[in-house]
């Protein structure tokens, strides 16, 4: 299966779909809350769903159709984050979203999923899901439930975790296999994948051009392609048996196996630019794609491959950067606007 991202990816799945508001902040939109538009039977297969940035969390989402929702992206004002992305540097958040029978397809784009309680997750069912620029802020992607034993074609890119856990299973003593599983591009501020507790079988899947910045196991998978990734804590581990790892960085001297374009005892420091925004400091130095480059001649890290990370999540829509107007108008006067806007395409 290849998976579309970004602006073709939005497109091929609304060519002739409807496209739907929800907002909680009483501004006008065709929906208030998000699981009542998610459950609302004018709301088909296909549709997406805009969820409007908000200072309140639309809550728990439980979603058994094939719908693409938006939300307008995260860490979009300063001091930590990207100014002039968004004119509105709210994020439109969530707690939980339980992905159902029914919602294989789903595309999640742009949201920040909350930590509200120990559920706060996006908790994956099915097969066939894309859950790309997103701000997991304390929480993760749970493939969950005990009866789903085979789950397939499943992309996580473009992501940023911040949270002790981020990409987990159930634990349990049945056998499970994972097929086509794509991990990339991802920033990983504490917690890393773990998908393995020893009866997994994996197949065709890949942990690629992510930054994980946490102590302790990064990466337990088996099976799988694992490669240009960067390992920025000095004490961080992967799981080896039966992986196929190249092209990675490590700060520990002995993370990484040796040969295959790997590289251990890397200063980080020498690294990434490490300033900016929380995200934007990730971004390498000049030479350091020449000196360590990836498997695909471009760069090891979220900025490499053919699908970069895009700062913030904005998603691949049309976006208001920039707006000026005045706070009161006066009856039959015009009223001057000042907007200015970009595809992000």
């Amino acid at each position: 299966m290849t998976f579309l991202t970004g602006a073709t990816l939005v497109c091929a799945l609304n060519a002739e779909a409807a496209i739907w508001r929800v907002n909680n902040q009483g501004y006008s939109a065709d929906f208030t809350d998000l699981q009542f538009a998610v459950s609302h039977p004018t709301v088909n297969n296909g549709d997406t769903i805009h969820v409007e940035p908000s200072g309140v969390s639309y809550g728990t989402i439980v979603c058994a159709k094939q719908l693409v929702l938006i939300g307008p992206g995260f860490k979009l004002g300063l001091p930590n984050g990207n100014p002039d992305l968004q004119a509105n540097s709210e994020m439109a958040t969530v707690n939980r979203i339980q992905l159902d029978a029914g919602s294989e397809g789903t595309v999640i784009y742009g949201l920040r999923i909350d930590y509200a309680n120990s559920s706060s997750e996006i908790n994956v069912n099915v097969s066939g899901i894309i859950i790309e620029g997103n701000f997991f802020d304390g929480t993760q992607v749970y493939f969950a439930s005990n009866s789903i034993l085979s789950v397939s074609n499943v992309l996580i890119h473009g992501n940023y975790f911040d949270g002790a856990n981020a990409v987990v299973q159930y634990s349990n003593s049945t056998v499970r296999s994972y097929n086509n599983i794509q991990i990339t591009n991802n920033y990983f501020e504490d917690g890393g994948v773990d998908l393995d507790d020893g009866t997994t079988a994996m197949s065709n899947c890949t942990v690629a051009f992510n930054v994980f910045n946490s102590d302790g196991n990064n990466c337990n998978v088996i099976s799988a392609d694992v490669r240009d990734n960067i390992f920025n804590d000095p004490t961080a581990t992967i799981t080896t048996t039966q992986n196929n790892i190249h092209h990675n960085l490590a700060a520990g001297v002995a993370t990484l196996p040796g040969g295959n374009d790997n590289v251990n005892g890397v200063l980080m420091s020498a690294i990434f630019v490490g300033a900016g925004s929380e995200d934007a400091m990730w971004t390498l130095q000049a030479g350091v794609d020449a000196l360590y480059p990836a498997s695909d001649a471009t760069e090891r890290g979220i900025f490499g491959g053919a699908d970069p990370y895009v700062l913030s999540g904005i998603p691949p829509v049309p976006t208001i950067y920039h707006l000026l107007a005045p706070t009161n108008a006066q009856a039959g006067t015009p009223l001057q606007v000042e907007i200015s806007t970009r595809s992000n395409d």
